[in-house]
């Protein structure tokens, strides 16, 4: 496989930029043909079997058969560039308001990070996969608690998802109430300036810069969600799970499973945005620090560790992995004529048709923003409906024998390129 890597000029993050290592490095294995454009990031440059190109003019897309692009002005560049090969865009959590600039040959966009709306993006969910490619170390250092003198150290990472702040909140409410804790919230500085007018004195502040791990020795327990939380739990420390979907509560080897499964984002079962208990938070802070006072034993067995350590370390590959592939699968399809009528073509799910009753038009129309696709003929809306999710194109084309099968074909490929229809392999 030959990637080529095209990552932004300039970091929207350094998680961005490590996410964007991670990938490289996931496909330095025999056989692959790396290529990286332009990049000013000193732990991507200098790489031993790695190809440099200086400037997008430099690319010949004969020479890759799947290209990579990071950051919207990329996309546009690389776009006038390479008019055939599948372009994957890579997308960063980091720039939410970015919208997808819409390429004939982007074929997905690809969510590095945590869960992704495609909506916010200007595209269907459809065409975005997230992979959530864990960016934290584990800290080497294991638990040792604070018995000793009682006073019990929490420390809380804010999730960029955290919608105004409400989890955040709620985890400074219940740790008011825990005179003999003291808590700190790692978070930007912007949310500082709010959640400390809400704090009492046991809660101090830390502004977010760099790995969490290094902060995980420093603590007794930790509150957190998704990646964080299963970079606490590999260093060995208790963990509380409170995220969007509300309160999981402790961590411990019944649960754990059931946590891989859901992502580590709150409550096992919970939905989007749930309210947080501030009374169960007391008590699961309040038992974490207590069974582990009375006890002094690990929450998860090695048997859990091992599975954890899977978890957090091979699960974005393999779905990496996947993705690559089927696009690339998608294209030899694209490319190939009798190949190309087995695909199963379906409308997307963020269009819908509208008959115009002035005319014998009808209207393709955007969900999501609104706004006015194209219009077409009846016959050709017949010829979309027909684009059922169940029907191959050589299904379609036997269906409509009144229309010459190039034409169908091409109508099909025309509306894949603009967005309109999804192709699924057979």
């Amino acid at each position: 496989m030959r990637v080529l890597f095209a990552p932004t000029l300039t970091s929207f993050s350094d998680q961005s930029q490590m996410r964007m290592r991670k990938m490289i490095n996931a496909l330095k294995v025999p056989g692959n043909t790396i290529g990286i454009l332009n990049s000013e990031d000193h732990n991507i440059k200098n790489q031993q079997g790695v190809i440099y190109l200086n400037a997008i003019s430099e690319i010949n897309e004969a020479d890759w058969d799947i290209i990579l692009v990071q950051n919207n002005l990329n996309l546009r560049r690389v776009g006038r560039q390479v008019r055939k090969k599948p372009i994957l865009f890579i997308s960063d959590n980091s720039r939410k308001k970015d919208q997808i600039i819409n390429l004939p040959n982007l074929y997905q966009v690809i969510s590095t990070g945590k869960d992704a709306d495609a909506s916010n993006r200007g595209i269907s969910s459809e065409l975005m996969v997230c992979l959530n490619i864990p960016v934290y170390k584990p800290s080497k250092i294991s638990y040792t608690n604070s018995a000793e003198n009682k006073q019990y150290t929490l420390v809380y990472f804010v999730n960029e998802n955290d919608e105004n702040l409400k989890t955040s909140r709620a985890v400074i409410k219940a740790v008011n109430y825990i005179p003999y804790s003291t808590l700190t919230v790692v978070t930007s500085r912007e949310n500082i300036a709010i959640l400390k007018e809400v704090a009492n004195h046991n809660i101090t502040f830390l502004s977010d810069k760099g790995s969490p791990g290094k902060h995980f020795s420093k603590y007794d327990v930790v509150v957190a969600n998704e990646e964080v939380a299963v970079a606490a739990l590999l260093s060995k420390k208790p963990v509380i799970i409170v995220g969007i979907n509300g309160l999981g509560g402790l961590v411990c080897s019944d649960n754990l499973n059931d946590f891989m499964r859901t992502g580590f984002k709150g409550r096992i079962g919970g939905t989007h945005d749930e309210d947080i208990p501030v009374g169960l938070l007391d008590y699961e802070i309040r038992y974490a620090v207590g069974i582990e006072e009375e006890k002094n034993t690990p929450f998860i067995d090695e048997t859990g560790y091992i599975a954890l350590k899977s978890y957090y370390g091979n699960a974005w590959r393999k779905r990496f992995m996947q993705v690559l592939n089927t696009n690339l699968c998608m294209y030899q399809y694209l490319t190939n004529k009798k190949m190309l009528i087995k695909l199963i073509p379906g409308l997307s799910e963020n269009i819908f048709l509208q008959h115009l009753k002035e005319n014998s038009e009808v209207a393709i129309i955007n969900k999501l923003s609104g706004k006015l696709v194209g219009s077409i003929g009846k016959e050709e809306a017949l010829i979309i409906n027909s684009c059922n999710r169940l029907l191959t194109i050589e299904a379609i084309i036997e269906k409509h024998k009144e229309y010459p099968a190039k034409d169908i074909i091409d109508f099909i490929v025309q509306l894949w390129q603009n967005k309109v229809l999804m192709l699924r392999l057979p």
